[in-house]
């Protein structure tokens, strides 16, 4: 039932991954690509090595996330406006995911389900973080 699950999530991002990156150059698609590996291997270091704290700041981090998305919605549809510091601001909600998440996955036993689970977990937060860093890029 899990890898039903896990393909539900990663086929609809691909699909959507798929029409953002088109729209960029490659040059930058690389970089982007790039600093998100950096960035993702250097959080799951740290969740390796302070899962503790990661587990403490996943309800912080949730709270944070649907105040940013109540903020995007609000700028898009009645201020018709987007401010680049919300891109900033969800890249490290998603470096602190991919940290709480790393660390979840280490704790929790080493079942298929779980494998999974937290690889559905993970791949969302990378994608996320990947969609925002290009976002960024590409302003510059």
């Amino acid at each position: 039932m899990s890898f039903l699950g896990y393909n539900l999530v990663v086929v609809p991002f691909g699909l959507i991954v798929n029409l953002v990156v088109s729209r960029y150059d490659s040059a930058l698609v690389y970089e982007a690509i790039r600093i998100t590996a950096l960035v993702t291997l250097g959080m799951m270091l740290l969740g390796t090595l302070f899962p503790r704290f990661f587990a403490r700041i996943a309800s912080a981090l949730t709270v944070a996330l649907l105040l940013v998305i109540v903020v995007e919605l609000v700028e898009l549809f009645i201020l018709g406006i987007h401010h680049g510091v919300i891109d900033w601001i969800v890249v490290l909600i998603f470096c602190g995911y991919v940290g709480v998440d790393w660390g979840r996955a280490n704790q929790i036993p080493k079942t298929l389900d779980n494998a999974i689970d937290s690889a559905a977990a993970l791949y969302m937060d990378i994608i996320n973080l990947f969609l925002r860093i290009l976002r960024i890029l590409g302003r510059k």
